[in-house]
């Protein structure tokens, strides 16, 4: 990852109200969502009682997330962008979990009830 990302990354995580948070992405590439996204898109909009614009998130895979040291499957980030360690692209529960992040735009406290309605409580 370059420095410039990974600037942009930091800063992106500062600006959505955490401070000290620490982000590290290794390999950051873009992917096409999978069509199934959609149904999980609609699945997650229907527990939370939210909407939103799946097309607005840009999604992207990597070879390790590390978030205020502990690793992750996977990240979002502000304004719509997505990052999952390679090989989740297909984890429901870590797909949605992001997705209801997006819903959100952050709570990266997971304090809202929304999390247990849908079932996504980071565990």
């Amino acid at each position: 990852m370059s420095r410039k990302t990974a600037l942009v990354i930091g800063l992106a995580a500062l600006s959505a109200g955490c401070e000290g948070y620490t982000l590290s992405v290794a390999n950051k590439e873009p992917f096409q969502p999978l069509p199934i996204y959609a149904e999980w898109w609609a699945a997650t909009e229907s527990c939370s009682g939210l909407t939103g614009d799946l097309s607005r998130i840009e999604w992207f895979t990597a070879l390790s997330i590390q978030a205020d040291a502990v690793i992750a499957r996977g990240v979002w980030t502000p304004p719509h962008q997505v990052i999952l360690v390679r090989g989740y692209e297909e984890s429901e529960i870590t797909v949605r979990h992001e997705m209801l992040h997006d819903l959100l735009d952050g709570d990266s406290e997971h304090v809202s009830p929304q999390w247990d309605a849908c079932g996504l409580i980071p565990s």
